[in-house]
């Protein structure tokens, strides 16, 4: 019986190990982040954005700044109101609001400034519509 099963192993067919699920922030570097899949990428920012831990809010901002896949950046602006209470997230997003990124942002930035109170419904539509 054990001679059939050690046959039986020999020519059982590897297995690839599985991925790991998600790499959190403050477990790899921004270089092994960056290695990461965009759709990898996302899902960290996903999970840790929708905590509203304000030990992610750097990493947030790292995201929306650095990272060279639009969908991440999108995920991150999606999520930044959870981070209400971080001193500096109005001036940030008022600084992005007047970069020369700001059009590669949208409408995620207006959406992001909307949910924080900087910008009124109506200047929301008007940013929305092209006005």
């Amino acid at each position: 019986m054990k001679l059939i099963k050690t046959i039986f192993q020999i020519f059982k067919k590897p297995q690839p190990p599985p991925l790991p699920d998600i790499l959190f922030p403050g477990l790899v570097s921004s270089k092994q982040f960056a290695a990461l899949k965009p759709g990898q990428r996302m899902q960290a920012v996903m999970i840790v954005g929708d905590t509203g831990d304000v030990k992610f809010y750097k990493f947030m901002q790292w995201c929306i700044l650095r990272d060279p896949d639009p969908g991440v950046q999108f995920a991150a602006l999606k999520r930044l109101h959870h981070f209400s209470g971080q001193a500096d997230l109005v001036s940030f997003l008022q600084q992005l609001d007047t970069s020369a990124n700001k059009s590669n942002l949208e409408p995620y930035l207006s959406m992001a400034l909307h949910r924080l109170g900087v910008i009124t419904n109506d200047e929301l539509k008007s940013r929305l519509n092209g006005v």
